[in-house]
């Protein structure tokens, strides 16, 4: 029940925002008949004049400022700006063509600007070629003059001469390349330095939310590098990294400051295949996410249709691939209808993260919906379907960072619940029969030499105390409890095989370093009985111990009989003891990601060292 309410909250909010949108988008502009009046109120306020309405149109006609003085111009009609001519009702003119737009601005006396006198206009980004004339000056052009290609769309603020008079503004647009024709945005009238900051402003959000997007993708890659399984960070990572890129050609447009030379045909193919790369990533995203529930079918479709749109935009005209995107946005739409459904098949499931994924998925949904509605000219808004993008794939990685900390604090646990059952493992692999020769070793003892058998009696104590005792919860103690248990050991071996067995000790290493419990024992257990043992005479093991370059050194050698190098270390019998040595290696690998070190030679010996850190 608290799902679905949370469902129909969250459609009620998108359907606010939608509503919204549509209402603010139905002011009329100031602008009528080609006129402005403008008050020293209007223009002493801190935003700046909207320049919207009913402009002069003169269709097929390139007119210069000259034209009006001398009465050449023949007005076809009033288009309404921000609009395209070839997008009005009635349809009646092509989008390949040309004409010229005109406004005059009535200002008030001394422009009721006294500080700063210098106005500006902040031209938005005009898709085709075009000229602007301000009081007869020709201050703007793109792709006019002959022989100079059309550059890709970019706002820029234009200083204009201050003025007690009106401002008389002329635009010669000519088309040639793009699928709609005119001033597809509003343009600005006001202070240069509220235009310029405006400008600033907006170039730094499009970076930050470039950095956003891209830290969010390096983040979910680096992840992936780590766990190569878990492909749902290395997709999401394409579609951030994707839709950061695609955010540098749009609103600000950074990348023609970079750029500033970058042909239209190189832009707008640019910024155009990044709609379907971020389709197509998301597209296998989703699918590592909900493989059971989507489609073979429709996911393969979608997928083809994608890259067939790709394909297109690389090797089509400007014109025809723009054309073909407004097709396409019916395959964006539905993956963007999909993703809904998934939201709420996981809202009805409880997973984890569904409110989340909901939320993100309905944003993007009503803003890609506003984009639609905008890039037809029923609304006015910009660049929503950009924002949208952002939030949703910050809204999934905030989904797959709370998951994959939760994977990590369960894999912690599970770590921990291996070491102590490996330790226990370990702790029964104590062989009975040397309990037995132990106890039998002290019985003979005691009989010739109390002292020594009492001596015996208390290694005994002191061996069983450290093999089963844990000084820490992670099954960690210092490097001298283990050496103490190691030390009874050999003193109870000693008194069994007397000549056979010589012990030397180097131990340089800091006594309080921390170690795995049991990971010195068994190795030297080892060395003793399935190195040394089986050589007549016995032989030598030497424990050495030493801290170097942040690290604690444990080395066991001896001189006995030595394995098998060829064997792997999988399968590798130290002695007949390598479930114990497996066990320790796999500890020391989880603990530290390190593992023992064994070089061994035929009838020489055997040498193991572990390395761990010393500050663990």
């Amino acid at each position: 029940m608290k799902r679905s309410l949370l469902l129909l909250g969250i459609l009620a909010a998108c359907l606010a925002l939608i509503i919204l949108c549509l209402i603010s988008s139905q002011k009329p502009g100031d602008v009528k008949a080609g006129r402005i009046i403008l008050s020293q109120e209007t223009l002493s306020a801190a935003d700046p004049v909207n320049l919207d309405g009913e402009w002069e149109f003169y269709w097929d006609q390139l007119l210069e400022p000259e034209s009006f003085v001398n009465n050449e111009a023949r007005l076809t009609k009033y288009v309404t700006v921000p609009g395209f001519w070839n997008q009005v009702k009635s349809r009646e003119l092509p989008a390949v063509g040309q004409g010229t737009y005109r406004i005059i601005v009535e200002m008030p006396h001394n422009n009721g600007i006294k500080e700063n006198p210098q106005l500006a206009l902040l031209i938005p980004r005009i898709y085709t070629q075009y000229r602007l004339w301000v009081n007869g000056q020709k201050l703007s052009e793109n792709g006019m003059s002959d022989g100079k290609a059309l550059n890709f769309m970019t706002p820029s603020v234009i200083l204009i001469s201050p003025s007690d008079g009106p401002i008389e503004i002329v635009l010669q647009i000519k088309n040639t390349q793009h699928i709609y024709a005119g001033i597809g945005q509003s343009i600005l009238l006001g202070s240069a330095t509220d235009l310029i900051q405006k400008r600033m402003v907006t170039i730094a959000l499009d970076l930050a939310l470039f950095a956003m997007c891209c830290l969010s993708g390096v983040y979910q890659f680096i992840i992936f590098m780590y766990h190569k399984k878990m492909k749902a960070f290395l997709w999401l990572a394409f579609v951030c990294l994707f839709i950061g890129l695609r955010g540098l050609l749009t609103n600000g447009n950074i990348a023609m400051i970079l750029w500033p030379d970058m042909p239209f045909e190189v832009g707008s193919r640019i910024i155009s295949i990044f709609l379907p790369c971020i389709a197509i990533s998301l597209l296998f995203y989703l699918r590592t996410l909900y493989y059971k529930d989507i489609h073979h079918f429709l996911f393969k479709f979608f997928v083809a249709a994608s890259v067939l749109d790709g394909i297109l935009i690389i090797i089509l005209p400007s014109a025809a691939f723009l054309e073909i995107g407004n097709m396409y946005l019916l395959i964006t739409s539905s993956i963007s209808f999909m993703m809904f459904y998934l939201s709420v098949l996981s809202l009805s499931r409880h997973e984890k993260g569904a409110v989340i994924f909901t939320l993100g998925t309905a944003f993007l949904l009503s803003c890609g919906l506003l984009e639609i509605l905008s890039y037809f000219r029923i609304i006015r808004v910009d660049n929503l379907l950009m924002l949208g993008l952002i939030i949703f794939s910050l809204s999934q990685t905030l989904i797959l960072t709370i998951n994959y900390s939760k994977i990590e604090d369960e894999s912690q646990r599970l770590n921990k619940r291996i070491r102590i059952t490996d330790l226990n493992y370990l702790r029964a692999q104590i062989r009975p029969h040397f309990i037995f020769n132990a106890l039998g070793t002290i019985s003979s003892t005691i009989s010739r030499d109390p002292d020594e058998g009492k001596r015996l009696l208390l290694d005994f104590s002191d061996f069983l105390r450290g093999y089963f005792s844990s000084e820490s919860e992670d099954g960690l103690t210092t490097l001298s409890n283990e050496m103490n248990t190691v030390q009874s050991y050999l003193s109870l071996e000693k008194a069994r095989f007397r000549d056979r067995l010589l012990v030397v000790y180097d131990l340089k290493a800091d006594a309080n370093c921390m170690v795995p419990v049991l990971s010195i024992q068994p190795l030297v257990e080892n060395a003793v009985l399935h190195g040394l043992m089986p050589k007549i005479g016995g032989g030598k093991v030497t424990i050495c111990t030493w801290n170097e370059d942040g690290y604690t050194h444990v080395s066991i050698e001896d001189d006995g009989v030595g394995i098998d190098a060829k064997k792997s270390f999988d399968t590798l019998e130290l002695g007949g003891n390598s479930i114990g040595i497996q066990n320790i290696n796999r500890r020391l690998a989880i603990l530290y990601n390190t593992s023992l070190q064994i070089e061994t030679t035929i009838g020489k010996g055997t040498r193991i060292e572990m390395i761990i850190p010393a500050d663990n």
